[in-house]
């Protein structure tokens, strides 16, 4: 339910929670959304993460279930759970990108601050993926998360993975931090949910992160605005067809073999918690 002291309106379709203006932010710029929306249909990193997030709603959540994804972006990742037949609101604090999942025929769109959730004891799943990573203060985050969340529901987190993996690739793109299976798994037990799943995804691209971290590592300097702007071409966004075939066959492998046994690293963890 929404909470009595939550006010919001609605226009175009988006019910909008926090007025404020996020289209810039310090450590954001928005406009990489434009881009996302332009490749992230074929770009083997977005169809890898999706396959895996759609095989643990396969066997942890029903599809009847109430479902929200909370740091949509333009909600690629909730486009696929609906081809999928699962029902998925979406909520940002970008009012942009949650205009490009409307294209994609998504209806319920909030505009809301993960700090100030309007919900309580509403959905059965909540989805965060890759989101978590870019919040100073994660641990309140998550409680408001928790609150959201019914007694039995889930939460599906994705976050990239291994601190020694840390690039010039992760300060661009604002994340404060990068996790073990280890760290993951105790920030959002710390926050009042019980892990069901949590393992290592993009394991056999491992190689090629690390190959990054050497070739564009992180100085410490301030990261120039004109560096976010560019966020498609600095984080490696854009990519060669053939490159991007490759490795596209090379999840897939991965896939099969995470089936038969998970792997003991990754370049992303994939976690599925209930709420105690």
């Amino acid at each position: 339910m929404i909470k009595e002291i939550a006010k919001f309106q609605t226009i175009d379709g988006i019910n909008i929670f926090v007025e404020e203006d996020f289209e810039v932010l310090e450590d954001y710029d928005p406009g990489g959304l434009d881009a996302l929306y332009q490749i992230e249909q074929d770009h083997f990193w977005f169809k890898a993460r999706n396959h895996a997030i759609a095989d643990v709603f396969e066997r942890y959540i029903p599809q009847d279930a109430e479902i929200i994804e909370i740091g949509a972006g333009t909600g690629a990742v909730s486009r696929h759970l609906i081809e999928n037949n699962y029902e998925v609101a979406v909520a940002d604090i970008h009012l942009r990108g949650l205009k490009y999942a409307q294209t994609y025929g998504i209806t319920k769109c909030h505009k809301l601050d993960i700090y100030q959730m309007p919900f309580e004891d509403e959905f059965d799943a909540v989805c965060l993926f890759d989101v978590i990573e870019h919040l100073d203060n994660e641990a309140f985050a998550l409680k408001n998360i928790h609150d959201s969340v019914k007694e039995q529901g889930r939460i599906v987190v994705t976050v990239p993975a291994h601190q020694w993996l840390w690039s010039r690739d992760d300060a661009i793109a604002g994340h404060k931090r990068r996790y073990t299976r280890k760290s993951l798994m105790e920030s959002i037990e710390s926050a009042g949910f019980e892990t069901i799943e949590c393992k290592y995804i993009f394991s056999l691209v491992t190689p090629l992160l690390a190959l990054r971290r050497l070739v564009r590592p992180d100085s410490g300097a301030d990261v120039d605005p004109k560096e976010i702007v560019r966020l498609s071409d600095q984080a490696g966004i854009k990519i060669n067809p053939v490159v991007n075939f490759l490795l596209s066959k090379l999840c897939a492998v991965e896939r099969l073999m995470q089936r038969a046994l998970p792997l003991p690293f990754g370049g992303s963890l994939l976690l599925v918690a209930k709420k105690r």
